[in-house]
């Protein structure tokens, strides 16, 4: 994946490159479900929610963010996705030679604002529903285009 490749808040299901399943295996990125993935170079702080349908490697100008809390992750996604997020990223950007950049131990700087629990749960359940949705998507089109494949093969 490139920064290029982060569409709508997830990972792009048909990117432009793809590489071999063995590099995939012994690169091991061990990316899961609930990890954040987040620009670092070029347009900073775009950002991605991965769910477990999505599968890929990440290029040198992403970073992984692994919230120690995994039931925490939608709402720090959801602050990261923000214009909260997204200022205090611009805050910390350098222009290294011609390429925008966020030093990752600048990005261990971002505030993630603590907010009450009644609001804090809204804004995870509104996540976790809208990726769930979003993983169902991704899923079903799969399906659809293995069950067309499969009929076009036997024909």
């Amino acid at each position: 994946m490139r920064t290029s490749d982060l569409p709508n808040f997830e990972l792009d299901d048909y990117p432009d490159y793809y590489v071999d399943v063995s590099i995939y295996e012994s690169l091991n990125q061990e990316l899961e479900a609930g990890d954040i993935v987040f620009t670092k170079d070029g347009k900073i702080g775009l950002t991605a929610f991965i769910t477990d349908a999505d599968k890929c490697i990440l290029s040198s100008g992403l970073s992984i963010i692994k919230p120690h809390n995994k039931e925490d992750a939608p709402y720090i996604f959801a602050i990261l996705s923000s214009f909260v997020g997204k200022f205090q990223a611009q805050q910390h950007t350098v222009i290294s030679s011609t390429l925008p950049h966020l030093n990752m131990d600048r990005l261990a700087n971002l505030e993630i604002p603590i907010m009450d629990d009644e609001f804090k749960e809204k804004i995870k359940e509104s996540i976790v529903k809208a990726f769930e949705l979003k993983k169902d998507k991704k899923l079903l089109i799969r399906q659809a285009k293995k069950l067309i494949e499969t009929k076009f093969l036997e024909d």
